[in-house]
């Protein structure tokens, strides 16, 4: 006779071993998918923790990126359920520390790695926001703090501050071009020409003890910047606006360019407040042109022996702009007309550009050139596209004679 109740108290019994039943761990990471030699050997954390992760780990991700951080980064997830950072350069441990959930969090993150269930499920409850979500910093809690300083191949013997000035000047022009929106370039190429700038601005140049010009009573320093250089008399107000320069655009530089980011680093800027510094530089582009456009008369000033004042009643500093050159270097390798190089400009740039428009550009490049300033390096992408418009301008060929291209043919606006 079938027994109800005997049934009933086994399916219990059955039903309990199985939820008491302790849950099977997870099987380490196998030899095959070990990717370093340090995780078959016993490694030591920051807090003196021995761990083996061949036999500890069950679970690792490594961060593909090209991000700019200082030592690539592994994340392992232990048997017990902690998370492991490490840091490794060529395949060999450097450095490695635990991290609670919040942090592995935000490292899968920013590596766009696949969460497990359990961090997916932290993610997915938004209890991790109001930890990671701070206030904006202001931009001067960076100052200092990653110095955009690098060491000049040039002594500080060597250094000249006029052609120091000059490169200033140069980088800076570029620069601000860049922060108008006149140069639409890649991100690679935007970053080089900044670096170009905060080079000649903030670069270091070595000191050699024997020839130190300063007090003897002190031990001079190892390196010094461009405003502790020997400069030339008569330059005390040139001396005051690359100062006035270095502090409008460190604060926010040195969080845009912060490097060197350590996973668990509170002085690594956010996303946000690179953002946000980044929109302060461009905010300050008219303030950032005054200033170069002081320094290049202040500059000419010393060269030439004449007052700024007397210079700047002879004529006006400005800096063209890039259609400008665009039309001065069109003008200079084919010898095309002013009716010609509107063509070709508007063509390759998709706007209107008139006859007077490249009159009005030409001249003031002219006007540049003729004060000693740099043409800076043409985009030759572009002006392959500008010459495709009308190809038949490059059968001149080259001038056998000293007179200019521009004089070739009949000019448009006489």
């Amino acid at each position: 006779m079938f027994n109800l109740r005997k049934w009933l108290l086994d399916c219990r019994a059955a039903f309990t071993r199985k939820a008491d039943a302790p849950r099977a761990a997870p099987p380490p990471i196998t030899l095959k998918q070990l990717a370093f030699a340090f995780e078959r050997e016993e490694i030591r954390l920051e807090d003196g923790t021995a761990l083996t992760l061949a036999q500890e780990a069950v679970n690792r991700w490594t961060d593909q990126s090209a991000r700019p951080v200082l030592r690539p980064c592994a994340l392992y997830e232990l048997n017990s359920g902690e998370y492991v950072a490490i840091e490794h350069a060529a395949g060999k441990f450097v450095a490695g520390r635990k991290l609670d959930e919040d942090w592995a969090l935000a490292v899968l993150i920013d590596m766009e790695a696949e969460l497990p269930p359990k961090l997916q499920q932290y993610l997915d409850s938004g209890e991790w926001r109001n930890k990671f979500k701070k206030p904006l910093r202001d931009l001067s809690y960076w100052s200092g703090k990653e110095p955009l300083r690098c060491e000049a191949k040039l002594s500080a013997h060597e250094a000249k501050v006029p052609e120091l000035i000059r490169e200033i000047v140069r980088a800076g022009i570029v620069v601000v071009q860049l922060l108008r929106g006149e140069l639409n370039k890649n991100g690679k190429w935007t970053r080089e020409l900044r670096g170009e700038f905060i080079v000649a601005l903030f670069e270091q140049y070595p000191v050699d003890p024997d020839r130190w010009w300063g007090p003897r009573d002190r031990i001079p320093p190892a390196t010094v910047g461009i405003l502790d250089l020997p400069w030339p008399v008569g330059t005390d107000e040139m001396r005051v606006v690359v100062r006035d320069m270095q502090a409008l655009v460190e604060p926010p530089l040195a969080c845009m360019c912060y490097c060197g980011r350590r996973i668990d680093n509170p002085d690594a800027p956010t996303y946000e407040e690179q953002q946000a510094a980044e929109e302060v530089l461009r905010l300050s582009a008219p303030l950032l042109e005054q200033l170069i456009v002081r320094l290049q008369g202040h500059l000419e000033a010393l060269v030439t022996g004449k007052t700024i004042e007397k210079l700047q009643d002879e004529k006006i500093v400005r800096i063209p702009s890039s259609d400008a050159f665009l039309a001065y270097v069109l003008r200079e390798i084919t010898g095309a007309t002013q009716k010609q190089i509107a063509k070709m400009i508007a063509g390759a740039t998709g706007g209107t550009t008139e006859q007077g428009t490249v009159s009005r550009w030409l001249k003031e490049v002219d006007h540049w050139v003729a004060q000693s300033n740099h043409v800076p390096t043409p985009d030759f992408k572009l002006i392959g596209k500008a010459i495709s418009v009308d190809p038949s301008v490059i059968d001149l060929g080259a001038r056998q004679d000293a007179r200019t291209p521009r004089h070739r043919e009949e000019r448009d606006d006489s």
